[in-house]
């Protein structure tokens, strides 16, 4: 039955929680450059634990090649493989370029000598394999250091058609050697022999730097007190600003906490080894490459630095793309650069919660619901007001057919899935404690459980937090909250079947069945790649060496079967 409202926003306004005004985290990763992920271009292969000292391909960091890729070798050519390498103590590790299945033939070591392998030390190396091309129907690359647990570390990945000096080596064959974070898991991925007890992660950088290699560039980046020092550049051809840059692409969640039509300030500071124009860019990575540092193109967001550290600041409308970045692009002369404490911060808060929902590109779902469900006078009133906020994504996962019937009955059901997902009063993440229950606006608890996997909400994933407004707080998250009232629809039907959460996810899948029932992950090829019997009404799953795609998980209990499709992000 749909809940009064303005009942319970009296009612909880003097509830635990209280309006905290506390000023928004920086959109920006490691803008003071003194975290973990400091060293951009890098990928850090870590938390090995192996304890049975297995077969060095038993820790893999690959790159499955995509068709497009196979198709860009030319056969009987000859490219060079580069990279940069480094460990956590000596450690060897086999460098694999070639057939993914069948004989696995090895194009970088074709004769067996020395099985592609290489010895690494704590000091930054940088290696080369040249090889003649050959393609198969699957290819791959990978860096293999299954031999011990010690930690392992790849740069700046690139393979090149080998030319005469002047021309062209054409497009790089590797995808995303730099290890920007938007592409990373459409690129790269860690694979381990789990069945051994083998565990390994992939750690990547915050921030990297490009630059115009075609055209002869050379450019070289250190991190030190909190500073990025773009130095030792070689660039005799003059070339455009965009020619070198130091990025931070932008996350999806990122993405997701930029509220369009609110009010950002860009801050940083920035020096020079002498007087330099830089060129700053902030907004879409891609199409049109709007800056939205200075969409009306009036001064192409250039500063001008000198050798004495100065403060910026640059004001600007939130908008989003599917694709972005930050970027320092400084390609017109040899003068190095530095930047520090870099922040994105939002200036004045959308007036109400409303505002944000109905903004963001993450909830159109949403939005239309709020407003089906006749919500949005009473959210945009005084408030405070704490919205949990599914994603699209997140109403796209449930059963089919279950969200027309929700806005088919918008003063029924749908208000009181809605107002599960609303408190009636404001609660910042820092306000959260795990096993916390709140009492939300359906007069029904949602429990908090904050792990070394994250912050969640029941069994939804926080994956943005803290979007403020002037009447509460916006929390995104990846699932629909389903209200424990066994008379809805939704909740038969989920515990008639299974449950799975997060979906998207990225480490562990979570599965809420019956203990005894038989549990299959099965790609879209057919293939099986877990599969176990429930030791427990709750089990998880380790999708994190998994690439990523869809799959589909199947739960078979007393002779029913259900499918489910789930994301690997």
């Amino acid at each position: 039955m749909k809940k009064p409202l303005q009942f319970f926003a009296t009612f909880f306004l003097c509830a635990a929680f209280v309006l905290n005004v506390a000023a928004q985290e920086t959109l920006i990763r490691n803008g003071d450059f003194t975290g973990p992920r400091v060293e951009p271009g890098w990928v850090n292969i870590h938390e090995i634990t192996n304890t049975t000292g297995a077969e060095f391909w038993h820790v893999q960091f690959n790159q499955a090649l995509t068709q497009d890729q196979i198709d860009n070798l030319e056969a009987g050519e000859t490219y060079e493989l580069t990279f940069y390498a480094k460990a956590g103590d000596d450690k060897e590790i086999a460098v694999f370029f070639g057939e993914e299945g069948g004989d696995f033939h090895n194009l970088l070591d074709p004769d067996l000598e020395d099985n592609g392998i290489i010895e690494l030390t704590t000091e930054e190396q940088s290696f080369s394999f040249e090889f003649v091309a050959d393609t198969f129907d699957a290819m791959k690359l990978g860096f293999e250091g299954g031999k011990d647990d010690n930690s392992y570390s790849i740069g700046h990945v690139s393979i090149l058609k080998k030319v005469e000096e002047g021309e062209d080596a054409g497009d790089d064959i590797i995808n995303n050697g730099h290890f920007g974070p938007r592409d990373f898991e459409d690129t790269w991925f860690v694979w381990v022999a789990d069945w051994e007890g083998v565990t390994a992660s992939a750690l990547i950088n915050d921030w990297f730097l490009w630059y115009a290699d075609w055209e002869g560039i050379i450019v070289d980046l250190t991190i030190e007190d909190g500073w990025a020092n773009i130095h030792d550049i070689d660039n005799t051809p003059g070339s455009e600003f965009w020619h070198i840059q130091f990025n931070q692409e932008f996350t999806a969640s990122q993405i997701g906490g930029i509220i369009p039509g609110a009010s950002y300030t860009l801050m940083f500071d920035a020096k020079a080894e002498a007087d330099k124009q830089i060129h700053v860019f902030f907004g879409e990575d891609g199409g049109s490459f709007r800056n939205l540092l200075d969409p009306d193109q009036e001064d192409d967001g250039i500063i001008d630095l000198t050798a004495e550290e100065q403060s910026f600041s640059m004001e600007f409308t939130g908008e989003t793309f599917d694709a972005m970045k930050l970027g320092f692009e400084g390609g017109l002369d040899n003068n190095g650069y530095s930047i520090s404490n870099v922040e994105i911060l939002l200036d004045e808060p959308p007036a109400t919660v409303v505002d944000i929902i109905v903004s963001s590109h993450l909830h159109e779902t949403l939005a239309t619901a709020v407003v089906a469900a006749d919500l949005v006078d009473a959210l945009s009133g005084e408030g405070p007001f704490t919205v949990f906020a599914p994603t699209d994504d997140a109403f796209a996962a449930l059963p089919d057919g279950v969200l027309d019937d929700l806005l088919d009955d918008p003063d029924g059901e749908l208000t009181d899935i809605l107002l599960y997902h609303v408190v009636a009063a404001s609660a910042l993440s820092t306000d959260l404690e795990d096993g916390q229950e709140i009492t939300t606006m359906l007069d029904e608890n949602v429990l908090v459980t904050i792990n070394e996997e994250g912050v969640f909400i029941n069994d939804a994933e926080v994956i943005v937090a803290d979007l403020l407004a002037e009447n509460g707080v916006v929390h995104v998250i990846d699932a629909v909250l389903l209200p424990p009232d066994d008379d809805t629809s939704i909740s038969d039907l989920d515990a008639a079947s299974f449950k799975v959460y997060p979906n998207p996810a990225s480490d562990r899948l979570h599965v809420n069945t019956d203990k005894g029932a038989a549990i299959t992950l099965i790609n879209t090829m057919g293939s099986v790649v877990h599969s176990r019997t429930a030791e427990s009404d709750k089990i998880s799953l380790d999708v994190s060496s998994l690439p990523v795609g869809i799959y589909f998980i199947s739960v078979e209990n007393k002779g029913e079967r259900v499918t489910q499709k789930v994301i690997v992000k």
